[in-house]
């Protein structure tokens, strides 16, 4: 339900929406039994570069989240989320950021706010979870670069490829988002056919990559 909502989100991004729907997706994420490190990267950068289109508001609401939210799981999400906003005002929020519930949680704090606002550019798709990053980042902000590195794991798959196994593994993984998320958005799939226009090299080993995952 939440997937089918970001996807909404990227076609029209409504601020009263996102308002509504953001703690809803931080409290569900606290339930949940089971979650990975792709899970926390990618509900983060979502809810990161969501509210970096509104940054004047971004502020209000993650203060009051932080007080809302109980669970360590759920504040470290919230740091997470301030951490890959491409706002200036999220990380400044970060770093102001000095009450925490605990000492494991003011570990994680300290480790987000000592490192360097990372940029799209510095966030190489090295695990299969950097894919899920560079999706709710794009769900989040519809900045056609989070698209583009995905669809460049796709070179790890062509046939004349010198790719380790991890990165074809890595082409996968991307080959399935896409399908996955091409049926189902139609947003995504004029993306991707924006990206075929500035990269041709993609858009010609897009189908051989496509019939390579379909193989297996």
């Amino acid at each position: 339900m939440h997937m089918s909502w970001m996807l909404r989100f990227l076609s029209a991004p409504i601020l009263e929406e996102l308002a509504d729907r953001s703690l809803s997706l931080v409290q569900a994420f606290e339930k949940e039994s089971e979650t990975n490190t792709g899970s926390v990267l990618g509900l983060g950068a979502f809810l990161g570069n969501a509210w970096a289109r509104w940054p004047l508001e971004l502020k209000g609401w993650f203060s009051d989240a932080l007080e809302q939210i109980e669970t360590q799981k759920g504040r470290e999400l919230l740091y997470t989320a301030l951490w890959l906003s491409s706002a200036d005002e999220a990380h400044e929020l970060l770093q102001s950021i000095n009450e925490v519930k605990d000492n494991e949680e003011a570990a994680a704090l300290k480790r987000l706010q000592a490192l360097s606002r990372p940029t799209p550019a510095e966030i190489p798709v090295i695990e299969p979870y950097h894919l899920d990053l560079h999706w709710g980042a794009y769900f989040g902000s519809g900045n056609d670069f989070h698209l583009e590195k995905i669809l460049e794991q796709l070179l790890h798959m062509t046939i004349d490829s010198d790719a380790s196994s991890r990165e074809r593994s890595n082409g996968h993984a991307a080959a399935w988002s896409l399908q996955k998320n091409r049926q189902a958005s139609v947003h995504v799939d004029l993306g991707v056919m924006r990206v075929f226009g500035r990269r041709p090299v993609i858009a010609a080993i897009y189908p051989s990559a496509m019939n390579e995952y379909l193989k297996h």
